[in-house]
């Protein structure tokens, strides 16, 4: 979903998700990418709402008009790395990447929940 983009009603399927950190990379909102962070930067950035539609395993197969690869990043609760491991992921989103995806492993990204300022 586009970033500044905040909607009113529910989408037609699926859920949209808001709340979400990503960590140890950035997120170019003109191409929809992660992209590694530069050196004079913090090492988290917020990343705008996510529309997640489900689609069957024969969509899948389908879809040939994949750009980029893909890094099926982890999303925890917590930004607290000592509360991290297979046991506490909530779920895995696939990322668009201009990298290989091994990268964004070896960097540690993942995405976490964070309460928005009420005031906004």
């Amino acid at each position: 979903m586009p970033a500044g983009l905040n909607p009113s009603s529910p989408p037609p399927e699926g859920v949209f998700i808001s709340g979400l950190k990503v960590n140890n990379a950035f997120w170019d909102s003109t191409r929809s990418v992660l992209i590694p962070p530069s050196s004079d930067s913090g090492s988290h950035q917020n990343i705008p709402i996510l529309w997640v539609k489900p689609i069957t395993k024969q969509d899948n197969q389908s879809n040939q008009q994949i750009k980029y690869s893909s890094y099926q990043c982890p999303v925890y609760c917590s930004a607290d790395p000592h509360l991290h491991g297979d046991h506490n992921v909530v779920a895995y989103i696939p990322l668009p990447t201009l990298e290989n995806p091994t990268l964004w492993q070896h960097q540690r990204v993942f995405l976490s929940s964070y309460l928005p300022d009420a005031s906004q």
